[in-house]
């Protein structure tokens, strides 16, 4: 039988993690929610887990999906420059995304605007959130342990916190080979798998097993399933 402290644990999780940020786009909710029914039929992962891995899968879809528009729109504006050139807005635009991405031409900008493997993401965020569960957390929605000078990083939701691993990953020079790993397997049309990317990652944590326990958490509970989505 759960004690009582057990019980309001539960219970806190359950709470903070039904709070998560959903889609507002009602067609990602549902494409998401497909994909994760079909991993939970194979899955044996404990119902804790499986909606850790429901809620923030959402937020790490979200985000992925958002990159896979927005490069999608970038090509169309890379396509009209070479045939005409581009309006006021639009070179505003553009030069607002250059910014964001800390790039100067679109070799570099193509080289950051990507996804990461939600297999890698899921399992990072269940190790440096200890499954939802630490306290920085519960706390500060910190579910990816990111710092700034020693200080563990605040935000308002699970999706913002998504959002910042992610550009951390696609930005900070500590990445770089995270990013080609990634250009590579782009070049040969092979999907993002996580499992193949860990080695770009040795720079995110200190400790010699790091990247085992990653690469554990992903084969323990079938996370590369997420790997073979088409965006």
């Amino acid at each position: 039988m759960f004690t009582l402290w057990t019980k309001v644990k539960i219970g806190l999780l359950w709470i903070f993690l039904s709070g998560l940020n959903l889609f507002p786009n009602s067609v990602l909710a549902k494409q998401w929610n497909e994909l994760y029914q079909q991993w939970n039929q194979r899955s044996r992962a404990s119902w804790e887990k499986k909606l850790f891995i429901k809620r923030m899968g959402q937020c790490l879809w979200h985000e992925n999906q958002k990159i896979a528009r927005l490069r999608i729109q970038l090509q169309a504006l890379y396509t009209q420059q070479k045939k005409k050139p581009l309006t006021g807005p639009q070179k505003k635009y553009l030069h607002n995304i250059f910014a964001f991405y800390k790039v100067s031409n679109w070799n570099a900008l193509w080289d950051r605007l990507d996804r990461v493997p939600i297999s890698l993401a899921l399992a990072q965020g269940a190790i440096e959130s200890g499954w939802g569960r630490a306290r920085s957390c519960v706390r500060k929605n910190a579910f990816f342990g990111l710092r700034k000078k020693g200080r563990c990083l605040s935000f308002t939701s699970a999706q913002e916190s998504a959002s910042c691993y992610i550009k951390t990953l696609n930005c900070h020079r500590a990445y770089t080979l995270f990013r080609k790993l990634r250009h590579q397997m782009r070049q040969k049309k092979q999907p993002l798998e996580g499992l193949k990317m860990l080695s770009g990652l040795k720079a995110y944590c200190p400790e010699a097993n790091y990247l085992s326990r990653i690469r554990c958490t992903i084969c323990e509970f079938q996370l590369y399933y997420f790997d073979h989505i088409a965006f």
